[in-house]
């Protein structure tokens, strides 16, 4: 066996970064199943991003939580 193919057949995991084969299920440094979902994986591939919707309903749900208050500081410093 080549050293070059070793390297080639060789990915960071997706948990600890340590180089592991490619085809290996688990990383033998960290014992984690290398599903390229762990600490390392991309932001794009994660598939953790959350829908549009959720995200226009969090930024209303603290509108509706501070203009209240809001109001009422403005209301006593205008007396």
């Amino acid at each position: 066996m080549d050293d070059d193919d070793d390297i080639a057949d060789q990915e960071p995991c997706s948990y600890c970064g340590k180089q592991i084969y490619a085809d290996s299920p688990r990383c033998p440094a960290c014992g984690n199943y290398t599903d390229g979902q762990g600490t390392f994986a991309p932001a794009r591939d994660s598939g953790q991003r959350l829908p549009r919707i959720w995200v226009i309903a969090g930024w209303l749900a603290v509108a509706a939580l501070l203009l209240p208050l809001l109001l009422a500081l403005y209301q006593r410093l205008g007396r």
